[in-house]
């Protein structure tokens, strides 16, 4: 039997202190109705166990459900991000049983963590004029990636905007002076590229895979929105990795271009994801996040 879990009940969120984003973050989309996702309860859960045979049906799904989980930032986590008094990010912790944590020692390169950043979430706050990032350990004994970022930029006209660096590829653009988008995840060079940024005035899920039969990014889900690359190399930069910045192809992490914008969750995970559990991944960032996400062939 399967039972259907309510919106407010599985995504209700704890009230924290934060700086609130205010006038610079824009208007709201209107709302979308949100995809709920329905999941077998007891031992028919990925992850359950003999022993929580009795309770894990009543837990609300998450990104751990799906096998391979090799990073789960949650922004809407508010123990998730350790802070300052006055909010400045030190780390974001990694959820995900890798410890991929996420942090930054420098107090004026620190982004803000942030209520109301998206869908009445909270979330993570990068400023470019500030040159704010954080620094994350290597992603190189990958072979194989399937990631996904729940993200909005603060303003329509953002251009040259950074991202982040996870490979040795070049800047990673989203997007670049020319409106379009450029990134490299996992591969030896930008593979992403001529795509026309999504509207930014609302918030987007920014998916991307990296195999050796092929790479390809898409943006909500859609297909016709992305670029397909085949054959791949598989390349994460042994040297570590940025969040809210990217780097050229110098062999350093040294941060070249940074972005203006929220990061609210990023997932990986160390495989590429197929039918059902695509379809339960999009679906949970669908409801939590209210965006409208292109369901996938088959799911």
């Amino acid at each position: 039997m399967k039972r259907r879990f309510s919106w407010t009940l599985i995504f209700a969120l704890l009230p924290v202190g934060g700086v609130a984003l205010g006038a610079c973050v824009g208007d709201e989309p209107a709302p979308v109705t949100p995809v709920y996702v329905e999941r077998d309860s007891g031992l028919g859960d990925k992850d359950a166990t003999p022993g929580d045979a009795q309770t894990d049906q009543n837990t609300p799904w998450n990104p751990s459900k799906v096998g391979g989980l090799f990073l789960w930032l949650d922004g809407a986590d508010a123990n998730a991000v350790k802070r300052t008094a006055d909010n400045r990010v030190t780390e974001w912790t990694d959820k995900s049983p890798k410890a991929k944590h996420f942090k930054q020692t420098a107090p004026e390169r620190a982004p803000y963590f942030t209520t109301s950043a998206i869908s009445d979430k909270t979330g993570i706050v990068f400023t470019a004029s500030s040159a704010q990032y954080l620094l994350g350990p290597s992603f190189s004994e990958l072979r194989g990636a399937h990631a996904f970022a729940i993200y909005k930029t603060l303003s329509a006209t953002q251009t040259n905007n950074g991202f982040w660096k996870f490979s040795n590829g070049d800047y990673v653009y989203m997007p670049f002076n020319d409106n379009f988008m450029y990134d490299g995840f996992g591969a030896t060079g930008r593979q992403l590229t001529g795509v026309p940024q999504p509207n930014a005035a609302a918030p987007h899920l920014y998916e991307v895979v990296s195999t050796v039969n092929h790479w390809a990014g898409l943006f909500d889900g859609d297909p016709k929105t992305g670029k397909t690359a085949a054959p791949n190399t598989v390349d994460f930069f042994a040297d570590g990795s940025l969040l809210g910045a990217s780097a050229n192809t110098d062999g350093k992490l040294t941060p070249g271009v940074y972005f203006t914008g929220i990061f609210a969750e990023v997932i990986v995970y160390d495989h590429e994801l197929l039918d059902s559990d695509l379809a339960q991944v999009r679906d949970y960032l669908s409801a939590k996040w209210q965006i409208n996400i292109a369901k996938p062939d088959g799911g």
